[in-house]
């Protein structure tokens, strides 16, 4: 828990071309660089009381008390430092994240602990739509601190046959003989098994195809991608039994499967792959943030969507130019039938992305260039578009792209 400390406020005025620290009692240090504010102004750092104690999503919580700063500026041109103590040795940046938080957009800024101080780098804090650009050009942000990261519960991890009782989803240790047909189910970045709720009962109804098991592959975003693709690969050398098996993936687990086969000797297990807004050609890790910001700020966001790391390697893994990205760009075909299935969003509710960062149409997270990316896949005639701000996160539940998958599984 952060130390319990009384309210204390430093207000001073910073020469831009000198830069200067701000103390206060209670031992909240702030350093701004020199010519890292574009002009002279007061700066303040402190606790007003008037800081929220809670975020829109419920399954998040905020652990101790956030901190103030204020900015005659709505940019940095460097990077500033803030540092406060804390009293937890549980504390690390491995299991919490911290958040800059304007009145309406959350952004994870990383951070590190020292002995019994949190060091904090902002690194940004114009990340403001345009049309909520601070007119008065004082930027005040304030340090959401410690929001505990989450992974997917033990039970959802691994290989697990689905079963579902009452609308609910159970996971259960994979039972296949070499006469059974399994559909195999791969979440992606930030998701977990549950994302699959809606298409598994959809799945079980068709006649053609008709699959015996239904199986899903939970795994944690953090690790690498190979990583998790070695892990799924030796699931399947012991539940596959000589099966036949597709895989249906979303976004990172596209990546995961196509490793799995491509790397890890796992084409001999699998008939067919498709990938549902998967970043063959990467995506870049800015969008993670936005993204990340985004479970916090929505209530309910659905829970399938959790946070991970953001730096970890599984999360470098995805960027553009990752070494992981250059490899998979390295196929010339691929040793089993792909499908590479894409979406688009609606641009103009997602504009700090959409219209900034990724390339051309996207799905808020991924753009199509590169989800339809794979030297050989097969691709769809027609993108359907999901009417969010982030279709990415929508795609596992959509009807017009459950028809494509199911015109590829047949």
């Amino acid at each position: 828990m952060i130390l319990p400390i009384d309210n204390k406020q430093v207000e001073k005025l910073i020469i831009a071309a000198t830069g200067g620290m701000l103390n206060t009692s209670d031992s909240i240090k702030l350093i701004i660089p020199s010519y890292a504010l574009p002009s002279d102004g007061n700066v303040f750092v402190g606790r007003t009381g008037n800081e929220p104690t809670s975020v829109p999503n419920e399954d998040l919580q905020i652990i101790g008390k956030p901190i103030t700063i204020k900015i005659p500026s709505d940019s940095i041109l460097k990077p500033i430092q803030l540092s406060f103590p804390v009293n937890s040795s549980s504390i690390s940046s491995d299991n919490y994240f911290i958040f800059l938080y304007n009145g309406s957009t959350y952004f994870p800024i990383e951070y590190s602990l020292i002995g019994e101080t949190v060091k904090v780098n902002i690194d940004i804090i114009n990340w403001e739509t345009t049309e909520k650009k601070n007119t008065t050009l004082i930027s005040e942000i304030i340090i959401i601190a410690l929001i505990a990261k989450q992974t997917p519960p033990s039970a959802e991890m691994g290989l697990k046959e689905i079963s579902i009782e009452d609308g609910k989803m159970n996971f259960n240790i994979p039972n296949a003989s070499p006469s059974s047909k399994i559909l195999l189910l791969v979440h992606g970045w930030t998701g977990r098994p549950t994302v699959w709720d809606e298409l598994i009962p959809k799945i079980q109804e068709e006649t053609s195809p008709s699959y015996t098991d239904i199986w899903t592959f939970g795994y944690n975003s953090s690790w690498s991608i190979n990583y998790n693709a070695e892990l799924l690969a030796q699931y399947l050398e012991t539940y596959a039994n000589g099966s036949h098996v597709d895989i249906v993936a979303h976004s990172m687990g596209g990546l995961v499967s196509r490793s799995m086969i491509e790397q890890f000797n796992g084409a001999q297990y699998i008939n067919k792959l498709i990938t549902l807004g998967t970043p063959h050609k990467g995506s870049p890790l800015a969008v993670l943030r936005y993204m990340l910001g985004e479970i916090v700020k929505s209530s309910g966001i659905d829970q399938e969507y959790i946070l991970y790391d953001y730096t970890s390697q599984g999360f470098n893994d995805l960027n553009t130019n990752s070494t992981f990205i250059q490899q998979m760009e390295k196929l010339e075909s691929p040793p089993l039938p792909y499908y590479a299935i894409a979406a688009t969003n609606y641009p103009s509710l997602w504009k700090k992305v959409s219209n900034f960062i990724l390339p051309g149409p996207d799905d808020g997270v991924v753009s199509v260039s590169s989800a339809l990316g794979v030297q050989g896949a097969v691709t769809p005639d027609l993108i359907v578009q999901i009417p969010v701000a982030i279709a990415h996160l929508k795609m596992t539940k959509n009807d017009p792209i459950y028809e494509q998958i199911i015109s590829y599984l047949e």
